[in-house]
């Protein structure tokens, strides 16, 4: 199972090659499914998701990015926690359907 675990934050696509786009968009156009973790606290990066949605590049956008719900990392312990529990259930999911 192959499962493409991106971490949205202020920073994902400001590499100056542009490489984790490329590596986002070859990955995603291979078939693997993305599971996408949304940064909640700012000492970690949050950004509101239209800057995140207006920083990423037309051709990731194309394809499909953003169709899956995001997971929310939020700053709380417990919260996070669980956050971290809906991601390895949701990668768990994915795999086990496959």
């Amino acid at each position: 199972c192959e499962v493409l675990l991106l971490y949205l934050n202020k920073d994902l696509f400001k590499d100056q090659n542009g490489e984790v786009s490329k590596l986002v968009e070859l990955s995603l156009k291979k078939g693997m499914k993305p599971v996408l973790v949304y940064e909640q606290d700012a000492v970690k990066g949050k950004c509101e998701f239209t800057t995140l949605y207006n920083q990423t590049p037309d051709v990731v956008k194309a394809c499909g990015i953003f169709n899956e719900l995001a997971i929310p990392m939020y700053p709380m312990p417990a919260y996070r926690t669980m956050s971290l529990y809906l991601l390895v259930q949701k990668m768990s999911d994915i795999c086990s359907s496959t």
